[in-house]
C-alpha cells in the first residue's frame, strides 16, 4: 500500500526590523535612573513620545543580573528559574516594587506619567537593590492587519482517492512576524544611609590584539553594600613632562552590588596617542607613567552622592 504524503510549505514574511527600531527611538524616559531613596515609598517618571504616531507601551519590572564581564542575564520569576550563577549573590528588587499603570498610550509628541512604588511588608536589609523597567512597544492593530493582508492566503489542494486508499495533500501556510521591541531602564531601591562601596584595580593588561584596537583590560574588585557607577579615564605622562595626557576614556561604567569584581576594556584614543607621540608598545617603556582614574557617582539620596577614586601609576 502506498503511504500518504503530506507536503507543508511554510513561508515566513519578515517585517523590516528597522521600522520598529525607529519607533523605539522615539520613546524616551526621564529621569535617567529611577531611584527610591531610603524612606521613599514611590518615585515618578515621565515617558515621552518624540514620534508622529501614538505609542502603546506595556510596562513590567524584570530582574537583570550583571556578570563579571559586564553583560547581563535575565533571572526567572519562579524559584526554579532563579538559578543565580556563581559569583552573583545579591537580592534584587522586582519582588519589592511594582509599576503603575501597567500599560499606557502616549500621544504623538506627548508624555505620560508612571509611578514605581515600594510594596508593603517587611523592610529589606540595608543595601542598594536594583531591577529594570521593561518598556515593550506594542505595534498598532493596523500593522498586524496589513501584515496579514500582505501574506499569501493559505491554500490546500487534495487529489481524489485513486482506489488504493491514498491521498496526496499539498498545503501552503503563510505567516508574518512583527517584532516587539523592549527597552530596559534601571530602577534602584536604596535602603539605609551612607551606603558605601569601594573598588581596587588589579591585573591591568595591555591588549594589542583587541578587536577595536589597542586597549587596557582592567579588573575592579569591589567591596561594600552600595554600587559603583562612573567614568574611567587613562592618563599618560612622559618623563621630563609635567602635564598628563588623557589617552583613553570610558563613560558610564557600572559595577553592580551582585558581583564581586568586574573586568572591562578601556580602548586607547589613537588620535590622542599620536599627538603625544605615543604608541602601544611604548606604554611599556620606563619613561612613561600611567594613571587610571575612576570617578564614581552614587544614586541620589545617599550621604555622599559623588566621590573620586584615584588609582596611582602601575607597572605593566
Amino acid at each position: 500500500m502506498k503511504p500518504s504524503h503530506y507536503f507543508i510549505h511554510i513561508w515566513l514574511t519578515f517585517v523590516c526590523i528597522s521600522t520598529q527600531i525607529a519607533v523605539a527611538a522615539s520613546l524616551g524616559i526621564e529621569p535617567r535612573e529611577i531611584v527610591l531613596s531610603d524612606g521613599q515609598r514611590f518615585a515618578d517618571a515621565t515617558l515621552f513620545n518624540l514620534g508622529e504616531q501614538p505609542l502603546m507601551v506595556r510596562l513590567e519590572l524584570v530582574d537583570l543580573a550583571m556578570t563579571e564581564r559586564g553583560g547581563v542575564i535575565e533571572l526567572g520569576q519562579t524559584a526554579s528559574e532563579r538559578s543565580i550563577p556563581p559569583g552573583i549573590d545579591h537580592p534584587f528588587a522586582a519582588s519589592l516594587l511594582r509599576v503603575a499603570p501597567r500599560q499606557v498610550e502616549i500621544p504623538p509628541n506627548g508624555t505620560h506619567k508612571i509611578r514605581i512604588l515600594a510594596r508593603g511588608g517587611r523592610r529589606p536589609a540595608d543595601g542598594a537593590y536594583h531591577t529594570h523597567l521593561f518598556m515593550k512597544i506594542i505595534p498598532p492593530l493596523e500593522e498586524f492587519t496589513a501584515l496579514a493582508d500582505a501574506a499569501h492566503p493559505p491554500s490546500v489542494t487534495s487529489e481524489k482517492p485513486t482506489g488504493t486508499g491514498t491521498t496526496d495533500e499539498h498545503a501552503e501556510v503563510s505567516m508574518g512576524i512583527l517584532p516587539i521591541i523592549s527597552i530596559a531602564h534601571p530602577v534602584w531601591l536604596v535602603r539605609g544611609d551612607a551606603l558605601e562601596a569601594q573598588a581596587q584595580i588589579s591585573n591591568p593588561v595591555l591588549d594589542t590584539d583587541h578587536a577595536q584596537g589597542p586597549a587596557f583590560r582592567i579588573r575592579f574588585d569591589r567591596t561594600g553594600t552600595g554600587r559603583l557607577k562612573g567614568d574611567l579615564a587613562l592618563f599618560a605622562r612622559l618623563e621630563g613632562h609635567s602635564e598628563e595626557v588623557k589617552i583613553g576614556e570610558k563613560r558610564s561604567v557600572n559595577i553592580y552590588p551582585e558581583i564581586r569584581y568586574l573586568v572591562t576594556s578601556l580602548k586607547l584614543d589613537e588620535d590622542a596617542m599620536e599627538k603625544a607621540n605615543l604608541d602601544a608598545p611604548r606604554l611599556r617603556s620606563e619613561d612613561v607613567s600611567l594613571r587610571v582614574q575612576f570617578t564614581t557617582t552614587l544614586p541620589s539620596g545617599t550621604a555622599n552622592p559623588v566621590q573620586s577614586v584615584i588609582f596611582t601609576a602601575f607597572d605593566l
